[in-house]
C-alpha cells in the first residue's frame, strides 16, 4: 500500500470552514493587494481601485472597489477622498503609482500596508437571476489605533469603528427584495 494523505489534525479543523469574511464588521489587516480597475472598451468610464485585504486571523475579502471616476468619466468624489484616507493612514502621502504586469496594472504603494476596514455586506442579485453578495468599504481607520483620520486629525479617542460594528447590518440589494417590499 501507498499512503495518499498523511492525516493531518490542523487541517481536518479547516475542513468546510470558509478563510472569507463573510459579515459587516470593522476588520483589522493588511492590504494584500492594491491593483486598478481601468475602462476598456465600451461606454463606460468608470475606474477603480480594487483591493484584496487581510484580516489579522487570516480571513480575506476581494474585489474591494473604490471608484474614483463615474461612468460617465467625471469625478466621484466619495471613491476619490476613501482613497485618500487610506493613502494618509497607511503613511502614503506622495502618491499612487500603476505598474502593469501582463494585462493587470498593480499598485505597488499600498501592498502589505496595515489598515482597518469598516465593511458592509451587500446582498445582490446576479445576472443569472442568483443571490450574490459583495463588500462595501464604508470607511478606512488605522489598524494601530482604531481611529479613523477624522478621529485622529482632531485628536479624539476611537468611537466610529465601535459604534460602526455595534450597529451595522446587511444592505439588501436583491431585485426580489425589492420588488416584495413594494
Amino acid at each position: 500500500m501507498n499512503p495518499v494523505i498523511h492525516f493531518n489534525r490542523e487541517m481536518a479543523v479547516k475542513g468546510g470552514e470558509s478563510n472569507f469574511i463573510n459579515e459587516s464588521g470593522a476588520y483589522t489587516g493588511r492590504i494584500a493587494e492594491a491593483k486598478w480597475m481601468f475602462p476598456r472598451n465600451g461606454e463606460s468610464r468608470a475606474a477603480a481601485l480594487e483591493l484584496s485585504f487581510e484580516a489579522v486571523d487570516g480571513s480575506k475579502a476581494n474585489y474591494l472597489s473604490l471608484y474614483y471616476l463615474k461612468r460617465d468619466g467625471t469625478s466621484n468624489d466619495s471613491g476619490e477622498a476613501m482613497i485618500h484616507a487610506i493613502m494618509a493612514l497607511t503613511g502614503v502621502t506622495t502618491a499612487l503609482n500603476s505598474v502593469q504586469n501582463g494585462a493587470e496594472f498593480f499598485c505597488p504603494e499600498l501592498k502589505g500596508k496595515p489598515i482597518g476596514l469598516a465593511l458592509q455586506k451587500v446582498l445582490f442579485t446576479k445576472n443569472n437571476g442568483s443571490d450574490g453578495y459583495k463588500f462595501e468599504i464604508k470607511f478606512p481607520f488605522s489598524a494601530q489605533t482604531r481611529q479613523t483620520l477624522k478621529e485622529m486629525e482632531t485628536q479624539l479617542p476611537p468611537s466610529r469603528v465601535d459604534s460602526f460594528a455595534s450597529t451595522i447590518s446587511d444592505k439588501d440589494d436583491r431585485t426580489t427584495a425589492k420588488a416584495q417590499s413594494s
